[in-house]
């Protein structure tokens, strides 16, 4: 594994998409031609955050001219491409509600130079300026008829990021005319779902018109024509949205609940307000997979592995089981068919390291896999990539269990180097590059171009994904070689963060998706209309809140190992 001497790292982030400060409105020409002049200078610099403050300067300014800036640097972005288009996208939320003359314009002409599927990123930003600046009507048109499903659904995310009453009546009459392709019909349903979330709350969830868009929605479960994974995107907000127990595709369990939900609000006004119980309104009707505990809902699972060198740290005696073995048979004891395994089966007695209670849970979720089930297993250290056996998901058999688990035996822990005194697996932990391959992973693989709206991770890519760590991200694709610009913190290894004093000439500047807000971020994107559930265990030292915030973007759990949390 390859050292840095000497790491500049991320400036620390508040508030907000990248909380960076930016520059105040300029009042004249010389004012902007000075903003543009600081933009340029950062934009010379190799390190991605420099690029963030430009752009985010020129974003902050809104200025008509700061936008048209902007768009000829998305034609034409500096490496790495994409990321760099997703990080301008992403600066528009420092415009806020306030805006010049001419600045709606200047958005509508740049969404009008970028209007591939890929830009949807960028018109889901574009287009929350533009309704809260000139109202709701010209994004409800797009959700109408732009050509792009994924622009579509864009501009839905961004009417339901707005709260925008619009959406009350526009849903229903775009069910009125569904896709015709599958993966469309995914997507939009994506958008739809996530619109019934953000509009919703306890008092609009018992009264019109939220409750009628509900029910409109949770008649589509009674529609053939519409996909079973469109159907499991919507109970899945619905179950968090009406603090259901049961994730069921039965529109009569819903109709049951919400208004026993409606009944539960009168009961509260009158009772003073007390607390509504959990429902149990349905049976579950999946064979359901698990991992550390925690159920998924779905049939295409992805388990996403921190293997950083960390993970060779060893457990404390109080994360085993009381009364566990301490020693007993090398060779696993062999189960009768159909004896599926259960967390009890852990040989707790070889159990050492992070990295070993990673394995055998693992183990044993995936020996209880149904083999029509599809998953698929990648680890991430310094790198992310496939673990041998899973190149994309492929259906569970016992000959796909059986290769990954003899890849995942036969991962062993080197020797100490340095500060990693317990030894070393793959380095570092690159979490978004885990996430990326995760979110790009179809049953061919990886696919090429923007995975988030690629039509083939809408229909053979995770609809789970399983997240393990131990710690926070350290690192990302995105390290770069440039000069001391002095200022950051300088930190002598990125595992664990330890800061040194001395400063050279030249320095190693770690990427931006080594610190949570931005990471969050690019997970939001990643996910945006994918609707992937996202579960978070956590087998170490990691930021508790922000894993947690993880797996609220997929509406999923935080584990926590020997306690959980939704």
């Amino acid at each position: 594994m390859r050292h840095f001497t000497l790491i500049a790292a991320v400036l620390a982030l508040s508030s907000g998409v990248t909380g960076t400060a930016t520059a105040s409105p300029p009042q004249d020409d010389a004012a902007f031609e000075a903003l543009l002049e600081e933009a340029n200078e950062l934009m010379l610099r190799l390190p991605l955050r420099y690029h963030i403050r430009a752009y985010e300067s020129l974003a902050g300014s809104r200025e008509p001219a700061a936008i048209e800036e902007l768009t000829r640097r998305y034609d034409k972005p500096d490496l790495p491409k994409d990321q760099e288009r997703y990080l301008m996208a992403s600066s528009l939320s420092v415009i806020g509600k306030k805006g010049k003359d001419g600045l709606v314009e200047a958005l509508a002409a740049w969404r009008g130079e970028a209007s591939a599927a890929e830009d949807a990123w960028l018109w889901r930003h574009a287009l929350e300026v533009e309704i809260q600046l000139a109202g709701p009507d010209g994004a409800a048109e797009i959700a109408r008829n732009a050509r792009s499903t994924a622009l579509r659904g864009a501009a839905i995310e961004a009417l339901a990021a707005t709260s925008s009453e619009p959406l009350y009546d526009l849903i229903p009459e775009l069910l009125q005319s569904p896709p015709k392709k599958e993966q469309d019909q995914i997507a939009l349903m994506g958008a739809y779902a996530s619109a019934l979330t953000a509009l919703g709350n306890k008092k609009t969830q018992t009264e019109t018109p939220w409750k009628k868009l509900a029910l409109t929605l949770v008649a589509t479960f009674e529609d053939e024509d519409v996909p079973r994974a469109a159907k499991l995107i919507l109970a899945r907000h619905l179950a968090a949205e009406l603090d259901a127990e049961a994730v069921v595709l039965e529109a009569a369990a819903w109709r049951t609940l919400l208004a026993k939900r409606a009944q539960e609000a009168k009961d509260r006004r009158k009772e003073g307000d007390k607390a509504a119980p959990k429902a149990d309104d349905a049976d579950d009707e999946y064979v359901r997979p698990r991992f550390f505990g925690v159920e998924v809902t779905g049939e295409r699972i992805c388990y996403l592995l921190d293997l950083s060198d960390s993970m060779a740290a060893p457990i404390p005696p109080e994360w085993k089981p009381k009364g566990a073995p301490e020693s007993g048979p090398r060779v696993r004891k062999k189960r009768k068919k159909g004896d599926l395994p259960t967390e009890a089966d852990i040989p707790w007695y070889i159990v050492k390291t992070r990295f070993d209670v990673a394995r055998e849970h693992l183990r044993v979720s995936l020996e209880r896999l149904q083999p029509d089930q599809k998953f698929c297993v990648i680890g991430f250290g310094t790198r992310a990539e496939y673990i041998k056996g899973t190149k994309g998901m492929v259906k569970a058999t016992s000959g796909n269990v059986k290769k990954v688990l003899k890849e995942l035996d036969g991962i062993k822990i080197g020797a100490p180097q340095g500060e990693r005194v317990h030894g070393t697996i793959w380095g570092d932990t690159n979490l978004h590059a885990g996430l990326k391959l995760a979110f790009a992973t179809s049953k061919k693989g990886r696919v090429k171009g923007a995975g988030y709206v690629d039509p083939d991770t809408f229909v053979s890519g995770a609809d789970t994904l399983f997240v393990l760590s131990d710690g926070d991200p350290s690192v990302d694709d995105y390290t770069v070689t440039d000069v001391d610009y002095g200022d950051g913190r300088v930190i002598t290894d990125k595992e664990s963060k330890r800061e040194g004093k001395e400063r050279t000439m030249k320095m190693n500047f770690i990427g931006p998706y080594s610190n949570w807000p931005l990471l969050l971020e690019d997970t939001r994107r990643m996910n945006m209309l994918r609707e992937v559930e996202i579960h978070v265990i956590s087998v170490g030292d990691a930021d508790e809140q922000a894993l947690g915030m993880l797996a609220d973007i997929g509406l999923g759990k935080l584990q926590v190992f020997g306690r959980s949390k939704d």
